[in-house]
């Protein structure tokens, strides 16, 4: 009987491992599952997202609706990540108008670039851009903004030549054939890269987001969406306008 109980001891581990490994790894792709799933609901919430910048064509009504509204990570999303600075205190609200401005120029210019066949911008556009002087964009030496001021006349300035833009969007434009040839060119060229999106990040060092926080990035028509869960929601936090963006 104890040579019995001595066979049954030495193979308990084997069978207290057989037991272990089998739970590991239907643990292990329980995750996987729950990580699928979560980006398919980010994926969800940048469609609702450019559905809705399509419908307005203004990115303060999605900026309202989807975007991050844990107080620092607000605050330092709409900063760009500490890459907005200028002497002076700037308010909330100044932060917001700046960044929904810049946002809005920047999707009315890659839109613009979905609906037609030839990579062009609109001559009064130029023209416009031309005679700002506080264009949010202008990135010129002597042209930065350097104080809130100049910041208020940037937004001013920036939302006027949004609304040149805006005039070249008519009813069914993101219905158009064209249009829907741009967007499946532009998906088959990111797979032809080997982009990786959609992906889950861990954590985002520039916003202070833990590694221990899934990011989900998202790619829609020309740029990359970052998103945080968020309770029960998925909010974005950062706007990628480059992705995978090589100068050589």
């Amino acid at each position: 009987m104890q040579r019995l109980y001595r066979k049954l001891a030495r193979g308990l581990p084997l069978i207290i491992l057989a037991a272990i490994i089998p739970t590991q790894a239907f643990g292990a792709s329980q995750s996987k599952t729950s990580a699928r799933q979560k980006l398919r609901r980010a994926e969800a919430e940048a469609d609702r997202l450019i559905q809705s910048f399509h419908d307005t064509l203004d990115f303060k009504v999605a900026f309202d609706e989807h975007f991050v509204t844990e107080p620092g990570l607000r605050k330092s999303a709409v900063r760009f990540g500490g890459e907005l600075k200028v002497s002076g205190e700037m308010s909330e609200d100044l932060m917001e108008r700046v960044y929904v401005s810049f946002m809005n120029f920047l999707h009315l210019f890659a839109e613009f670039k979905l609906i037609q066949d030839k990579s062009e911008v609109p001559p009064e556009v130029e023209a416009a851009k031309s005679d700002s002087k506080y264009f949010l964009l202008d990135n010129e030496p002597g042209k930065r903004l350097t104080t809130v001021a100049e910041l208020e006349q940037g937004v001013a300035e920036t939302d006027k030549i949004s609304a040149l833009y805006r005039a070249h969007f008519g009813p069914g434009t993101f219905e158009s054939h064209l249009y829907r040839r741009n967007i499946a060119e532009a998906r088959q060229q990111s797979r032809a890269n080997s982009h990786n999106v959609p992906r889950v990040e861990r954590g985002n060092k520039k916003f202070g987001i833990s590694p221990g926080t899934p990011v989900y990035v998202v790619r829609r028509e020309l740029f990359d969406y970052y998103f945080i869960e968020e309770g029960k929601r998925f909010k974005l936090f950062y706007v990628d306008i480059l992705p995978n963006f090589k100068l050589f």
